[in-house]
C-alpha cells in the first residue's frame, strides 16, 4: 500500500483580530490614531485563501476546493461584509473558461469545477474575489496557477508562474532600495537590493559599489533568491554607482538612490524575539534643528505602538502586542505627513494540530478515522476549521516552498510583487529564515494603507458591499 500524503489546514491561532477601539484625541498623533481606527472599522480589508484537493489536474478531473474569506479586524460571528464569493478559472489568453459563485452565507465554501475535455492542456489561474475587494481597486484578490495536463501523459509536473532558472540571462534587473525609504547622508546605511532574471526568478549576484570619483565604498553579495543588503556610509554631495560582473565576463552598472539632505530615515538596529530597536534618523539639512518627528506601528487594523522624538534618536518597541505577520512602521514629520516607511515580520509561537488514527496501519480500502486536536502554545484546545484532502504522495508531489494558507493571508496580501517560495519562510523559526524574511519586507516593501486616504477619508465603493443575493440582467 503506497503511503498517504495528509494536507490538514486551519485558521484558528493563525490571526489576532482587533476589537473595536475609540480613542478621543488628545493632541495631533491621538487624532490621527483615531482616524485610523475609524477607517478600518468602516473599511476592513478582506483576504480570501483557497485549499484544493490537489496542486494539478488531468483534464476531465473534478477540482475540489474550499474557501477561507477572512474579514480582517472584525469577529469572525459578525464578519459578514459580502454574500457572494466569485470563483473564476482562467486560461493563458486570458480568458474564463469556468466560473462560480460560492454563498458566503454558507460556513462550507465549498465548490468544484469539472475539467472538461474541451479545456487544453498548460497552465490556468485560480482566482477569487468578492465585490468588495473590487471596491479596494482589486486589493487581495486571491490568485494561484494551477497545471492542467491530458491524460495520455505518462507523468504530471507541477508547473508555475515562477518560470524557469536561467543562467543565461546577460544583464539581470537588479534594484536597490535604502532601508527606510531614503539614503541619509554621513551615517551608516542599510541597502537591500534584489536581481531577477528574465523569468522573474532571483538570481545570484556578487558586485561592488563606486563613488563618482572611482573609489570603491562597499561590496555585496546575494544570500537568497537573488536579495541581499549591504552597508556603506554615503556622502551628500557624491553619488553611488553598483557593479556586478556577468557570465560573459562583461560589468553591468546600476545607479543607486540619490543621497536626500531633507530625508527621514526609519532602520532596525537591534532585534530579539521580544523586542525590536527602531533608529530615527534625519538627513543634514533637518539634523539638529529640533525637528519633532511621530512614530506609528500597525498590525492587522490596529495600532500596537506610538512614540514621538526629536532629531535623532532610537526607541525600543516590544513585540508581544503585535498580531503575527506583517507590521507596518511609519514615521510622520511634524505636520504629521508620512516621510519613512520599514516593514517587519513578527512572529509567535502559532498553534499546533494534533491528528490521532483509530488505527496504526490499514488495508486496502478501509476506513480511517482521525481525531483532530488543536492547541496554542500552552497546550490550551482551542476551536479550529478545517479542511482536509488525501493524495498518494507517489503520484502526487506537494511542493513545501509554495504558498499556504499562512503565506497567502500573512504575507502576500501585504507586499506587492511576485513573492518567489513564500513556503519557505515558514519551514523553520531559525536565524538564517528569519534574516531572509526581513530581505523579503525589505525588498518587497508596500503597505495596504495609504496613509493620505486614511486621513482624508478617501472614499470606498462601500456599495460593493454584497449584502444580499441577487440576479440582475
Amino acid at each position: 500500500m503506497h503511503k498517504k500524503y495528509f494536507i490538514l489546514l486551519v485558521i484558528s491561532g493563525l490571526f489576532i483580530f482587533a476589537g473595536s477601539h475609540k480613542i478621543e484625541p488628545l493632541n495631533t498623533l491621538d487624532e490621527l490614531v483615531s482616524t485610523f481606527y475609524d477607517y478600518n472599522k468602516e473599511y476592513p480589508q478582506q483576504k480570501i485563501y483557497i485549499h484544493t484537493d490537489k496542486p494539478y489536474y488531468l483534464i476531465g478531473d473534478e477540482l475540489f476546493g474550499k474557501i477561507y474569506l477572512v474579514n480582517e479586524g472584525l469577529a469572525i460571528d459578525n464578519a459578514i461584509i459580502s454574500k457572494k464569493i466569485y470563483v473564476e478559472l482562467i486560461n493563458q489568453g486570458n480568458i474564463v473558461v469556468k466560473k462560480t459563485i460560492v454563498n458566503g452565507l454558507d460556513s462550507s465554501h465549498n465548490f468544484s469545477f469539472h475539467l472538461s475535455d474541451s479545456l487544453q492542456g498548460g497552465n490556468y489561474i485560480l482566482r477569487a474575489y468578492t465585490s468588495w475587494m473590487i471596491g479596494f481597486n482589486k486589493q487581495n484578490i486571491f490568485s494561484r496557477y494551477i497545471h492542467l495536463s491530458k491524460k495520455d501523459n505518462n507523468s504530471i509536473t507541477s508547473i508555475t508562474n515562477k518560470g524557469s532558472s536561467s543562467s543565461s540571462a546577460n544583464i539581470p534587473d537588479l534594484q536597490f532600495l535604502p532601508e527606510g525609504g531614503s539614503l541619509v547622508s554621513d551615517i551608516d546605511n542599510y541597502v537591500a537590493f534584489r536581481a531577477i532574471d528574465k523569468n522573474g526568478r532571483g538570481t545570484d549576484v556578487t558586485g561592488y559599489i563606486k563613488n563618482k570619483k572611482g573609489a570603491i565604498v562597499s561590496t555585496f553579495k546575494s544570500t537568497h533568491l537573488g536579495m541581499g543588503k549591504l552597508s556603506f556610509i554615503p556622502e551628500g554631495q557624491n553619488s553611488y554607482t553598483a557593479h556586478i560582473q556577468l557570465p560573459n565576463k562583461k560589468e553591468s552598472f546600476y545607479p543607486l538612490p540619490a543621497t536626500d539632505n531633507y530625508a527621514y530615515q526609519l532602520s532596525v538596529s537591534d532585534r530579539t524575539k521580544d523586542e525590536i530597536k527602531i533608529r530615527v534618523a534625519l538627513g543634514d539639512s533637518l539634523y539638529k534643528k529640533n525637528v519633532t518627528t511621530y512614530l506609528i506601528a500597525t498590525s492587522h487594523g490596529k495600532v500596537c505602538f506610538t512614540s514621538k522624538g526629536t532629531d535623532l534618536y532610537e526607541v525600543n518597541i516590544p513585540l508581544n502586542k503585535f498580531s503575527e505577520g506583517i507590521a507596518q512602521l511609519t514615521l510622520f514629520d511634524s505636520d504629521l505627513k508620512p516621510v519613512s516607511e520599514r516593514l517587519i515580520f513578527v512572529e509567535h509561537p502559532g498553534s499546533n494540530i494534533i491528528a490521532t488514527p483509530n488505527k496504526t496501519s490499514y488495508g486496502q480500502r478501509e476506513k480511517v478515522v482521525l481525531r483532530l486536536k488543536t492547541i496554542d502554545s500552552s497546550g490550551k484546545s482551542i476551536n479550529g476549521i478545517y479542511s482536509i484532502s488525501v493524495t498518494d504522495d507517489q503520484a502526487v508531489k506537494y511542493n513545501e516552498n509554495d504558498g499556504n494558507i499562512k503565506t497567502h493571508l500573512l504575507l502576500s496580501p501585504y507586499l506587492k510583487g511576485h513573492i518567489e517560495e513564500p513556503g519557505y519562510y515558514f519551514k523553520s523559526d531559525d536565524v538564517k529564515t528569519s534574516e531572509n524574511l526581513d530581505l523579503v519586507m525589505l525588498t518587497h516593501g508596500w503597505s495596504r494603507y495609504n496613509w493620505t486616504d486614511i486621513k482624508s477619508h478617501s472614499k470606498i465603493n462601500s456599495a460593493l458591499k454584497d449584502n444580499s443575493l441577487s440576479l440582475s440582467g
